[in-house]
């Protein structure tokens, strides 16, 4: 969980400093879905731990 917050953190501050509007929405895509999917990923981990 550690690791969602800093690479959302980090895609926050590339997002802010883009000034082309269509690569703040593709940064807003990469950073956000790293971090979706790492989140999906560390519970699928911890579930399959706990069995």
């Amino acid at each position: 969980m550690i690791f969602t917050v800093i690479i959302t953190q980090i895609g926050g501050i590339f997002i802010r400093s883009t000034q082309n509007h269509q690569l703040k929405h593709l940064n807003t895509i990469i950073y956000f879905g790293i971090g979706y999917l790492l989140i999906l990923i560390s519970t699928g981990i911890a579930l399959l731990r706990d069995t």
